[in-house]
């Protein structure tokens, strides 16, 4: 894991490995809070108890969800805003297809683990991205909030 500072000559400044074997979901997100807490440690940042809850919460058990969750999220993450590029067409087949794959993915780790929060949180965000069912968005981010209330913060 690096630290590089982005503005000005992008100089480095912090550099520590983090190898581990992973066996189960929570080595995951135990290297992912020793991760966010190193960092926060070397740029003299302070964690909130609130904060330090946030990185610590494991959000499913099973590891296929959260790879399912990871690829739905990539996928999501392809997707390019129409309003500068509507007329192309090629972005738009290439949106549909990006919120296609991440629409499974999300599905798949809801296969996986019913209760995985931030999955119904991801398909709320295709619903709410291409404003198909607003309704519907809304109500698999109740769905979520119902398995995960600490969402809230990070919903609205």
């Amino acid at each position: 894991m690096q630290l590089i500072r982005a503005k000005g000559k992008e100089d480095h400044i912090w550099a520590k490995s983090f190898e581990q074997e992973i066996q189960n979901p929570d080595n995951v997100f135990i290297i992912q809070s020793e991760i966010a807490q190193e960092i926060a440690k070397e740029l003299q940042a302070s964690i909130t108890p609130e904060e330090k809850l946030l990185i610590d919460k494991i959000p499913t058990s099973n590891l296929d969800a959260l790879y399912s969750y990871q690829r739905g999220k990539e996928e999501l993450s392809k997707y390019t805003p129409l309003s500068t590029n509507r007329l192309n067409t090629q972005i738009q087949i290439n949106n549909r297809q990006a919120l296609g794959r991440a629409y499974r993915h999300f599905n798949k780790a809801l296969e996986y683990d019913t209760t995985f929060a931030l999955a119904y949180t991801g398909i709320a965000r295709i619903f709410q991205t291409v404003n198909y069912k607003p309704d519907t968005a809304l109500f698999l981010c109740g769905k979520a909030l119902s398995y995960d209330k600490q969402l809230l913060k990070h919903i609205f």
